[in-house]
């Protein structure tokens, strides 16, 4: 997990420890504000006072709660870029697997990376690949006809089994 803006003001040794505590969370999890801040807000408590101060007055409770919220957003970004950059490795993967010569445009991997990074794995379980197939096929017919290495009749099947190649690449990264 990459460095949080947020939590500069910590040693690396504690921007360490929380970045191991958050990669424990699960997709789910990281997209829960409360998760997120059950776990920070007693430590970042602690780590804004010295001594024996009273680590819980109004303004650091306001401080922490405004640092749990960046922290919440930067993970936020964080996993949608991670999903849609995971998405672009198995969709250029997928179309490697098809043809050596099938390169993917840099605008539809970008557009089904967004698109696929937004599904959940429950949904990409329960739509399988008949949900694929509803998202890959006008952008991927375009392709496989700039592709030309086969003959226009057999893009139905190229495409299936593209979302096959793909369906699998994507649960074997959730």
């Amino acid at each position: 997990m990459r460095s949080m803006q947020a939590l500069r003001f910590l040693p690396p040794s504690s921007q360490e420890y929380l970045a191991s505590v958050l990669s424990e969370l699960g997709p789910e999890e990281l997209q829960d504000y409360e998760t997120v801040r059950m776990l920070l807000e007693p430590f970042l408590l602690d780590a804004l006072k010295s001594g024996r101060q009273t680590p819980n007055d109004r303004t650091s409770g306001e401080k922490v709660g405004h640092l749990c919220r960046q922290v919440f957003e930067e993970l936020k970004d964080m996993s949608g870029s991670d999903r849609r950059s995971g998405c672009a490795a198995a969709l250029r993967h997928a179309a490697q697997q098809l043809s050596a010569a099938l390169q993917l445009p840099t605008e539809t991997v970008e557009s089904l990376s967004s698109v696929l990074g937004q599904l959940t794995p429950e949904e990409l379980a329960a739509g399988g690949t008949e949900l694929l197939l509803q998202l890959l096929t006008p952008p991927l017919q375009e392709a496989f006809h700039d592709c030309g290495e086969w003959p226009a009749e057999e893009d139905e099947a190229k495409i299936q089994q593209f979302a096959a190649v793909l369906l699998r690449e994507l649960q074997s990264k959730s």
